[in-house]
């Protein structure tokens, strides 16, 4: 089985993206990795990062996933992005954010592995998010095949 690299991108890289790292280290199939936007940080976002993942989960749309696609355009074509739209009001290994991030990754999973395999077999791929207010379609296209996902994130609370 090939091992599907996921990077989880927030804002300080100290409660949302360190606790999706602990929630996802120890998968079988998978490696994960954490960085953040700010500026004055030790694990800042960097082009080797983003080169090294597969897939790049972003805690907000605003925040982090349009700053990633507007700062590293040349990286971010080839890549899955994806935005989870967590807010920053959750504290480490908060249990409602845990669930949260269980509920919105693991439904990724299955897209992420399958993209990885592909790619490491044929060395490059495309997937592109389209986002509106309440959903977001990924498209995938594999040289002819397109298949679409539709996810709705929009209706999760963080007391559930």
């Amino acid at each position: 089985m090939s091992t599907a690299k996921i990077l989880f991108v927030c804002s300080g890289n100290s409660d949302r993206s360190l606790t999706a790292e602990q929630l996802y280290a120890n998968r079988p199939g998978l490696e994960v990795r954490t960085a953040n936007t700010s500026f004055v940080s030790h694990n800042r976002l960097t082009d080797e990062k983003l080169q090294w993942a597969d897939a790049i989960l972003c805690m907000e749309e605003d925040r982090h996933k349009r700053f990633i696609e507007n700062t590293y355009p040349h990286i971010t074509r080839e890549k899955m992005i994806a935005s989870l739209n967590i807010p920053d009001s959750y504290m480490f290994m908060e249990t409602a954010l845990q669930k949260i991030i269980r509920q919105k990754v693991d439904k990724l999973l299955r897209a992420i592995r399958k993209y990885a395999r592909r790619k490491n077999r044929a060395g490059k791929g495309l997937f592109a998010i389209q986002s509106d207010r309440n959903r977001q379609r990924l498209f995938l296209f594999f040289y002819g095949l397109k298949k679409q996902f539709s996810l709705n994130f929009g209706s999760f609370s963080p007391y559930l």
